[in-house]
């Protein structure tokens, strides 16, 4: 199983569990907004941990800090520690900047650009921005959790028709493609959706691609 099916398998049971929980509060179990306000920091460690999952390539001094920070204000939250919350943050902040800078990891957004037959993207409370070329292009697996995508193919071409899968929580996803393209949406949004916009002015006949996928209060945004 690749890293983008696992931290979207985490993401979506932690939607369901949380959902699950808010719906026993609601029928008198536990006091949701206690344990809410009790386990949150957990989500904050969880998001380090996928966050790492997401793009192993990238640095990781970001997600060991994110994760550091989920049990330091874990312990607080337990009672265990006591701080003020930006008595620790910018400390972090800057550890990780510095970290990051003698590691020559920059914080700034790099285009990845290639011409492989599909793309594959998966991140988590980060970005990321590609380019693809291929002249066969097939399609792909998109997958955005807090955090946003964007993925240029004005310059890669179909043959007949290409299929990619996404995956949008609480993020976004912006696709560019060829005005000589069809794009065709058989996205599954709950709060959120496809920007259709784009897709009025598109040509009667063309190679098509075609957006599958889920849209949890996120959404997709495609351009010529």
């Amino acid at each position: 199983m690749n890293t983008s099916n696992v931290t979207r398998n985490i993401a979506g049971s932690i939607v369901i569990i949380v959902g699950l929980l808010a719906l026993s509060g609601s029928l008198g179990g536990i006091n949701f907004g206690e344990f809410i306000s009790r386990a949150w920091p957990s989500l904050v460690i969880i998001g380090g941990v996928l966050l790492y999952l997401g793009n192993r390539r990238q640095s990781i001094v970001w997600p060991i800090l994110i994760v550091l920070a989920g049990i330091l204000f874990q312990l607080r939250q337990l009672d265990i520690l006591q701080f003020e919350v930006w008595q620790l943050l910018w400390p972090l902040a800057i550890v990780g900047v510095g970290v990051s800078i003698l590691l020559n990891k920059s914080p700034a957004q790099r285009v990845n650009k290639n011409d492989e037959d599909s793309v594959v993207s998966n991140v988590i409370l980060s970005g990321a921005e590609l380019k693809n070329s291929s002249q066969k292009f097939k399609g792909g697996n998109l997958s955005s959790t807090l955090g946003g995508i964007q993925l240029d193919l004005t310059d890669a071409k179909i043959d007949k028709t290409a299929t990619i899968n996404v995956f949008c929580l609480l993020g976004g996803v912006e696709i560019s493609v060829p005005r000589t393209w069809k794009v065709q949406s058989r996205v599954s949004p709950i709060l959120g959706g496809i920007d259709g916009r784009a897709l009025k002015n598109q040509p009667s006949e063309g190679p098509t691609l075609i957006i599958t996928g889920d849209v949890f209060l996120g959404g997709i945004d495609i351009k010529y």
